[in-house]
């Protein structure tokens, strides 16, 4: 029994500090090894960004080189090229020149830059062939004129005198506007063609960016309780930035249905491209005419 409040009060004579430190430490290897175990389940199903992410905050929990090869390939599979290609940088700075990790993210980083590197660049396209100038065509040969004689018109004898004749003043009748070509380009095929493209574009923006928030809102259902308070956070910032282009999809997609039932409506009115004529009109003025 003596031994026994011996030995409790010799534990509770230990300094605080050493006891703190290793409970934060047990908390923090918790946190990282929950971290991990996450991060292989997202990457043996497929998502990898969200693999990718997770073996980052592993790192940051413990500073192991394999968390971060780890997150190199995850980024790699996703598709963030550039992204991996700075993990493998960071990869082969601080992993021992010898080591596994390091031979492997060099394989991978100089895989990719000969992958870069045989791209074909654009080239621009080969000038066609220029169109041979049509032949002239002779001027047909002149018509001699064939001159007429005006048959001989006898006298009228003159009974009386003729009377005086009135001057009355021409009115010069107003011009005849030409004729306008009835194959004007229709509007309304341009405004259906636009306004199709635009709605279909503002539709597919605002239906991306709510998938985005829709698949953080299901990690953020399926994170584990180490980590679901970033999990929030990081759904928080996504839906908060996800705003604009899904308002703004909506609203450029409904233009774009107002726009092309409008050229809907306007083909079967004939309605077409205003086409305009200036000629000249009587006196010193001009006849503008217009055709829609």
């Amino acid at each position: 029994m003596w031994t026994s409040r011996l030995l409790a009060t010799a534990l509770c004579a230990l300094p605080a500090g050493p006891r703190l430190a290793v409970a934060a430490n047990s908390g923090r290897a918790a946190v990282e090894k929950a971290l991990g175990q996450e991060a292989e389940a997202e990457y043996a199903a497929g998502r990898f960004k969200q693999a990718a992410l997770l073996f980052h905050r592993a790192f940051a929990q413990r500073q192991d080189v394999g968390y971060l090869y780890s997150a190199g390939r995850a980024e790699q599979q996703a598709g963030q090229v550039d992204e991996a290609l700075a993990t493998y940088a960071t990869v082969l700075r601080l992993a021992p020149a010898g080591s596994e990790f390091a031979r492997k993210a060099r394989l991978y980083l100089d895989a990719i830059k000969a992958q870069r590197a045989a791209q074909p660049a654009a080239q621009p396209p080969a000038p066609g062939p220029l169109a041979a100038a049509p032949p002239p065509v002779p001027a047909p040969a002149p018509v001699p004129a064939t001159p007429t004689v005006a048959p001989a018109v006898p006298p009228t004898p003159v009974t009386a005198a003729p009377a005086p004749l009135t001057s009355v003043a021409a009115t010069p009748s107003p011009p005849t506007p030409p004729e306008l070509a009835d194959d004007a380009p229709r509007a309304g095929w341009w405004l259906l063609a636009g306004g199709t493209a635009l709605a279909i574009g503002g539709a597919g923006i605002a239906w991306s960016s709510w998938r985005d928030v829709r698949r953080l809102d299901e990690a953020v259902g399926a994170a584990s309780s180490a980590v679901k308070a970033q999990a929030v956070e990081d759904y928080k910032a996504a839906a908060q930035q996800s705003k604009g282009p899904i308002v703004g999809g909506w609203i450029a997609a409904g233009v774009g249905v107002a726009a092309a039932i409008y050229g809907v409506w306007s083909l079967p009115s004939g309605a077409a491209a205003p086409v305009v004529a200036v000629m000249p009109g009587p006196g010193a003025g001009v006849v503008v005419s217009a055709q829609f």
